[in-house]
């Protein structure tokens, strides 16, 4: 609700205020609003002006009191009646000519102040749209239909709408339907954006001869095309440039033939480096591949004998199921021969400690002979027991055998002894 100060206000009759009744609040000085009656002091005032001071520093803005139980207040009603019912004004615009009047607390309604809707058509107030002009409401009726420049507007060629100042501004520099007159003055009235293709139609519009690329740099007006090609110059036109395109035709002719000579050299240039390229690859393969295979076969070899000495092996053992008395490496010699395998399923051997001072071996036919080639030849040697006089360290051996008793013949050693003999594989 709007304020008004008591000398802005035009009231009908002679103010008469019964002196009990306060009508101008003593706060913000304006003609009561919502009056209210504070409890401590007495004083009437408006409504909001007493809650901004208990919100503030919560004291009565007249005595100062600040006591809550003493600083109360409560509607005034004899001030609001008189103030609502028995002040009878003009329209604060009665000097502009508005004729209206009635209860003040009926002005603020009439008035409407800051909207552009309202009663009073003599209150100023902007402009509904953006020119921020100010003036009564009943000029501005016609303002805004016909002078603002903000007003909405249409676009009279292409029903474009936006504000006037722009649809009458800078659209219509660039509106494609704004009407526009051939460059050639033919008369005819153009939309803007149909220009281009009138001009192809255009019969006052200069085009090329048709004879142009024959020489001919004339350039007749479109509705006299017929008459310009008729002229005769133009078969001596022709002529020449009939000269100079067969010229023209031999000079590319030999030029594309030498473009296809260098294309030729360079695509076998480029055929031979991938030849030569993938002759190494290949090369390469094969010899990648050839060292795999030598590999394989090695590796396959390998296991191939492998599996042989394992299947000697297996046979050896199975053999020894048959095997006799004889025991196998090591044994223990004590002066008289003995006869021994080199291991179980190996081969068949004897020893004995001979006079001479050297140890005696012998090989003889065995059980398992045939599993020779695969298990090899023994490699034997021999450790100390007992102290032998004169016992060389050097053995003499030999792989052909002997009879049985061979050693059982042979002058042995006489003191007592014992020697122990143990043999590993060789290849």
């Amino acid at each position: 609700m709007a304020r008004f100060l008591k000398e802005d206000l035009l009231f009908v009759e002679e103010l008469k205020v019964p002196a009990q009744i306060e009508i101008e609040c003593p706060v913000c000085l304006h003609i009561l609003t919502d009056p209210h009656q504070v409890s401590c002091c007495g004083r009437t005032l408006c409504k909001s002006c007493i809650e901004r001071a208990r919100a503030s520093n919560g004291s009565c803005p007249m005595c100062k009191e600040g006591m809550e139980e003493r600083f109360r207040y409560s509607v005034d009603k004899d001030c609001l009646h008189f103030v609502n019912f028995s002040l009878q004004v003009y329209c604060t615009n009665k000097p502009k000519g508005c004729e209206w009047k009635g209860n003040l607390r009926d002005l603020s309604t009439h008035l409407s102040k800051g909207k552009r809707e309202g009663d009073c058509l003599f209150e100023e107030v902007k402009c509904r749209y953006e020119c921020q002009t100010k003036d009564q409401r009943q000029k501005l009726v016609i303002h805004e239909k016909d002078d603002c420049n903000e007003r909405p507007y249409k676009c009279e060629h292409c029903a474009l709408e936006d504000r006037y100042i722009f649809i009458t501004g800078d659209h219509l520099n660039t509106c494609p339907k704004y009407p526009t007159t051939c460059r050639n003055n033919c008369a005819q009235k153009i939309p803007r954006e149909s220009i281009s293709d009138h001009l192809t139609q255009c019969p006052l519009e200069r085009v090329d001869c048709v004879f142009s690329w024959a020489g001919c740099n004339d350039k007749p007006l479109r509705k006299d095309v017929d008459k310009h090609t008729a002229d005769t110059k133009h078969m001596t036109l022709l002529a020449v440039a009939c000269g100079q395109l067969k010229k023209e035709n031999e000079q590319i002719k030999e030029e594309m033939k030498k473009e296809n000579e260098k294309i030729k050299k360079k695509m076998m240039k480029e055929i031979e480096k991938i030849q030569e390229k993938t002759t190494k690859e290949i090369k390469k393969a094969k010899e990648e591949m050839k060292e795999k295979n030598e590999k394989i076969e090695k590796k396959v070899t390998k296991e191939n004998e492998e599996k042989e000495r394992i299947n000697a092996r297996l046979l050896s053992c199975l053999g020894v199921i048959n095997c006799d008395a004889i025991p196998a490496l090591p044994i223990r010699i004590y002066g008289r021969a003995q006869h021994f395998y080199t291991e179980v399923g190996g081969h068949h051997m004897s020893a004995a400690c001979l006079k001479s001072g050297k140890i005696g071996l012998a090989f003889h036919e065995g059980k398992f002979d045939g599993l020779s080639c695969a298990l090899g030849h023994p490699k034997i040697f021999w450790q100390d027991y007992l102290y032998l006089p004169g016992l060389g360290k050097h053995v003499e051996y030999s792989y052909r055998k002997l009879g049985h008793d061979v050693l059982d013949q042979a002058p042995l050693h006489s003191q007592s002894s014992a020697l122990e003999i143990v043999g590993e594989w060789v290849q």
